[in-house]
């Protein structure tokens, strides 16, 4: 299995955008922003976690939950009991997180700016592929 990607960046940097692009494979699954503490999908990515942290270091925080987290992000995939839909926003996430249980034999790219301090332990334990952007303030 090739090694997962990660976009990960400033705000407003493009980020999307080039995880859009890199998407357009058929070989590619996209994954966004399960860091994002406002984000509804962040129930099933990080079942335990209750951070409201954003940009997270990972490595300097007690990280046996996100290794839980990212083992079914990058490899295992979901399962449909993992899911409690009434912690949806509604019919737009339900669908999203169904797309993304069927995760067999693509390879992940995970799009998310919040991950920008993360990117290093992302990398050592998972041996993600990084694409950094920062958005020029002129």
């Amino acid at each position: 299995m090739l090694s997962p990607i990660l976009v990960t960046g400033s705000h407003r940097s493009g980020s999307t955008w080039v995880g859009k692009c890199i998407e357009s494979s058929d070989q590619i699954v996209y994954l966004a922003e399960p860091l994002r503490h406002t984000n509804s999908m962040q129930k099933i990515y990080f079942n335990d976690l209750n951070a409201k942290i954003w940009f997270p270091a990972i490595k300097y925080q007690s990280t046996e939950i996100y290794n839980r987290a990212y083992e079914k992000i990058f490899y295992n995939g979901f399962h449909f009991y993992d899911l409690n839909f009434s912690t949806y926003r509604g019919i737009k996430d339900s669908i999203k997180v169904l797309r993304d249980i069927n995760l067999n034999n693509k390879r992940r790219l995970l799009k998310d700016p919040i991950a920008l301090f993360s990117a290093d332990w992302l990398y050592e334990n998972y041996h993600t592929q990084n694409i950094v952007l920062i958005r020029s303030p002129l």
